[in-house]
């Protein structure tokens, strides 16, 4: 089973594609994983960059959506798409640093349920049982540029502390 799927909604991401797809390789070389890039039909033809870069790199899979646009349903298109043991989102406009990914797996490798890359050093108010099951990596962790980055079991996803499961176990 391939171990990370990272989902990349895109809209007018042309500019950033290649970028984002040659750090994301530098950040997982090593590991079994595919970038996942999902666009909603972006007029800049983000879609058409990333599956010109499929081409050449293996590690690139691309979803171009021409109905049901919005950045949640990308998101869930592209989880629901993941065939690896986890998945990962992050921005495609490179205010996600990459490297922090390899540590986000190692967390999910511990045992943690989801990893969550945050600028805060401050734990928000969760539940003892949802700490327990989370990774928070903080700023001193992960650098200044991660908020909205989170990493989990493929199985599990997890919004605003509320686990769903959006695949049959």
């Amino acid at each position: 089973m391939m171990k990370l799927t990272v989902v990349s909604p895109t809209y007018n991401e042309a500019a950033n594609i290649a970028r984002l797809s040659q750090e994301v390789h530098a950040a997982l070389s090593g590991m079994d994983y595919e970038l996942l890039i999902v666009d909603d039909d972006s007029p800049d033809r983000t879609w058409a960059v990333a599956q010109e870069l499929a081409k050449a790199n293996g590690h690139i899979r691309v979803i171009h959506r021409t109905k049901g646009r919005g950045l949640s349903a990308a998101v869930i298109e592209g989880i629901h798409s993941s065939v690896a043991e986890y998945v990962a989102v992050i921005d495609a406009d490179l205010q996600h640093n990459p490297e922090i990914l390899p540590k986000m797996v190692e967390a999910l490798d511990a045992g943690a349920e989801i990893a969550v890359g945050s600028r805060y050093r401050r734990r928000r108010n969760w539940s003892v049982e949802h700490r327990s099951k989370a990774a928070i990596l903080d700023r001193d962790q992960v650098g200044k540029h991660v908020s909205g980055r989170k990493a989990t079991r493929s199985d599990v996803w997890i919004f605003h502390v509320a686990a769903r499961r959006l695949r049959p176990s």
